[in-house]
């Protein structure tokens, strides 16, 4: 999660083989979706996320964080998220499933927590471990499951002042603490 301050990822196939299976990934899924641009400077950079809400079908990114960022504070399985991203009319590859997840929450990991199931329980995925869990999203998509915190009561008011300070405007799902 820290493409900005790793300078590997700022070259052509983010620093893979043009031959290479992973460099075919960034060419055809990132840069062909526009997830990952050029810049003026010719550095490759990450592309916004921005919501589409009037598209009768959402592209993956914005299914991805429908999936984990509505719907209200309830554990979430992600094994129905990976269903329809591996189904018609998305299609994705297992092993791709996890940079589009990565890339579509960046914005949203203080707010998104994620479980994985350990024998019966589900445990919180830690900041540190939480790399390594999300490449695991694509080869074992029965064991996780998520939940958003959404902003309520003071902290809302706290996020709608800070705002206004800094000349943001809000949608009406955004000043409602989604």
């Amino acid at each position: 999660m820290n493409f900005d301050d790793t300078s590997a990822y700022h070259t052509k196939y983010l620093g893979f083989r043009e031959t290479a299976q992973e460099a075919a990934v960034v060419d055809g899924v990132l840069v062909e979706n526009e997830y990952l641009t050029q810049d003026m400077q010719g550095q490759w950079v990450l592309g916004s996320v921005s919501d589409k809400p009037d598209e009768a079908t959402p592209d993956a990114i914005q299914l991805i964080r429908q999936h984990f960022t509505k719907g209200g504070g309830a554990e979430k399985p992600f094994l129905k998220l990976f269903s329809q991203l591996i189904e018609p009319p998305y299609g994705i590859p297992n092993g791709v499933i996890p940079i589009l997840v990565a890339y579509a929450l960046r914005g949203d990991l203080d707010r998104v927590a994620l479980y994985v199931r350990r024998g019966g329980n589900s445990q919180r995925v830690t900041k540190a471990e939480l790399g390594e869990h999300l490449a695991e999203l694509g080869s074992s998509p029965d064991r996780y499951s998520s939940r958003y915190e959404q902003l309520a009561g003071k902290n809302r008011y706290v996020f709608k002042a800070l705002g206004v300070f800094h000349r943001i405007s809000f949608t009406p799902a955004e000043s409602s603490g989604e």
